[in-house]
């Protein structure tokens, strides 16, 4: 079985074309190597994770949902992409239940 390859806005962010080559070639060294460039990327991608946080124009943000969004329901599709079939299924049921639930506070209060 293929894993697929999802990069989330996090990976964009914090993981860099750099690191990415950083990552292939850690199969094809010695185990010593291995733990001292394991930790440089960890710490790599910890400055650039820090550094994406501190930016004022966050793209980490849910602030970025455009106004209006209701972001419980942005957050379930975005989840999405990463479910099994079953767990789509589920927050699709989650997500109708959400629905049926606005329209019922709309017209009863």
């Amino acid at each position: 079985m293929e894993k697929e390859n999802i990069s989330t806005p996090y990976d964009e962010a914090v993981c860099t074309r750099e690191l990415q080559m950083l990552k292939t070639i850690v199969p094809y060294i010695g185990n010593t190597q291995k733990k001292r460039v394991a930790a440089l990327i960890q710490y790599l991608e910890y400055k650039n994770v820090m550094s994406a946080l501190s930016e004022s124009d966050n793209q980490l943000s849910a602030c970025s949902i455009p106004e209006g969004s209701n972001r419980t329901s942005t957050l379930l599709g975005e989840l999405k992409q990463y479910c099994t079939q079953s767990e789509k299924e589920a927050i699709d049921n989650l997500l109708n239940l959400l629905c049926i639930v606005d329209n019922y506070e709309m017209f009863h209060f």
